[in-house]
């Protein structure tokens, strides 16, 4: 007589199959729920980006030109002894506030370009 001892592991088999499904379907699970957080942030972006580039676009010929031509203008006057020097001061410290602010305006537009770009994977 022979006998054979043949482990029987159904049970085992079984268990990895429930378990790779539950992998998978904790995978799927956090694969949506990044796209809907890429599609939130994605969103989110144009009303972010879009005040910093009016700021950039519409403030910048006409408040330039006009806060250089107050200070050219109160220079000339101070030269000439119609103007205190706090005037030219002010005027030269109004063209730098503007130009931070600009500057600040495009810094915010390109921070929200390169999110932007982070989030779709590539340049824009």
């Amino acid at each position: 007589m022979i006998g054979l001892k043949v482990p029987l592991q159904f049970g085992m088999h079984e268990a990895q199959g429930q378990e790779a499904r539950a992998k998978l379907g904790a995978a799927r699970a956090r694969q949506q729920a990044l796209d809907q957080q890429i599609e939130g942030d994605l969103a989110e972006q144009p009303r972010a980006f879009h005040p910093a580039a009016r700021l950039r676009t519409f403030s910048k010929p006409s408040s330039f030109q006009r806060a250089k031509r107050s200070v050219r203008s109160g220079t000339a006057a101070y030269t000439a002894g119609k103007a205190e020097l706090t005037d030219v001061l002010m005027a030269e410290h109004d063209l730098a506030d503007l130009q931070i602010q600009l500057l600040s305006a495009e810094f915010d537009a390109q921070r929200q370009l390169a999110a932007v770009e982070r989030l779709i994977g590539d340049d824009l």
